[in-house]
């Protein structure tokens, strides 16, 4: 038998609680299900539908067969909703948290900047965001907590909290 992983794609978000599609290919060949491990959501099939605030976690199996073992990956990203920036999208997306190596946010156009601070306060990283998104390397901080904060162009903000590992 040959141990193989799924790798579930990194979820990239959605807009205002429309469903998004979710992607794994696991190494094997075989078909890959999704399920919502906790969280507020639904999937069917491959499409994940939002239903509120919080921490979600998705599984993407593998079930395995008489040459492959079974296999599993599993993702955990955090849906924060608000209103009153943007009508028309009204989520930011911090994903993964925890995060090792690169942070993925996705938030609504009129957030024009992020920075990330240190439980002390200290600016670890500060940068534009463009088109709503924006990847940040985190893999040369020190692991610990951290506070994402995100400004919109009317100054208004939402701050987060992640955990570096």
């Amino acid at each position: 038998m040959v141990l193989e992983a799924a790798k579930l794609r990194e979820i990239r978000g959605y807009a205002n609680g429309n469903p998004f599609t979710l992607s794994a290919k696991a190494s094997s060949g075989l078909p890959v299900t999704f399920e919502i491990v906790a969280g507020p959501a639904t999937v069917s099939d491959s499409t994940v539908t939002i239903t509120g605030a919080g921490g979600v976690t998705v599984k993407a199996l593998q079930k395995g067969n008489d040459i492959y073992n079974a296999a599993e990956a599993v993702q955990i990203f955090t849906i924060d909703l608000f209103t009153g920036l943007n009508d028309s999208m009204d989520a930011v997306i911090i994903s993964p948290n925890p995060a090792t190596n690169t942070l993925f946010i996705q938030a609504p156009s009129s957030f024009k900047s992020i920075s990330l601070k240190d439980m002390l306060g200290r600016d670890a990283i500060t940068k534009d965001i463009t088109r709503g998104e924006t990847t940040i390397d985190v893999g040369n901080l020190p692991r610990g907590l951290y506070i994402v904060r995100l400004k919109a162009s009317d100054q208004s903000t939402v701050t987060r909290k992640i955990i570096l590992r």
